[in-house]
């Protein structure tokens, strides 16, 4: 036979773990936008190589499955059926995972390349400029003679 459903099962609950891992580490609340920025891309890592492996237990359960109900072990090949899908789900939830981790990168970059706002002047240099503003006006007047 090709694999047994319970070392399926096993590599799925696996796959779940790291699943809850990263939206636990994508919920963790970071003070940097670079270092959100920066989890966000490692945790979509992370969840792409639990898509390929879910699809790869998937495949395996689907193949295990048609193994067992060919040689007549019926309740074994429903067990294979039900990993495999277990693990499509799985593969489902961890793409919506990368599609959060990438919502909440983009959003952290955005806030990491933001300009800063321009600073307030103090109220001595806004008397100061309205001074030279004042200056600058009363001489374009003098030499226009209006």
């Amino acid at each position: 036979m090709r694999a047994h459903a319970d070392d399926l099962n096993y590599y799925a609950d696996g796959l779940e773990r790291a699943i809850d891992q990263a939206e636990r580490e994508l919920s963790r609340p970071l003070r940097r936008p670079w270092l959100r920025c920066t989890c966000a891309v490692l945790q979509a890592a992370q969840l792409g190589r639990v898509v390929k492996e879910g699809l790869v237990v998937s495949a395996a359960g689907v193949s295990s499955a048609q193994a067992w109900a060919r040689v007549g072990h019926l309740a074994q090949a429903c067990l294979a059926g039900r990993v495999a899908g277990r693990s499509l789900r799985l593969v489902g939830r961890a793409s919506c995972g990368i599609a959060r981790a990438g919502w909440l990168g983009l959003q952290a970059g955005r806030d990491f390349w933001a300009l800063p706002a321009a600073p307030q002047p103090t109220l001595a240099l806004a008397v100061h400029r309205a001074f030279w503003v004042y200056r600058c006006v009363g001489h374009l007047l003098r030499e226009v003679k209006i």
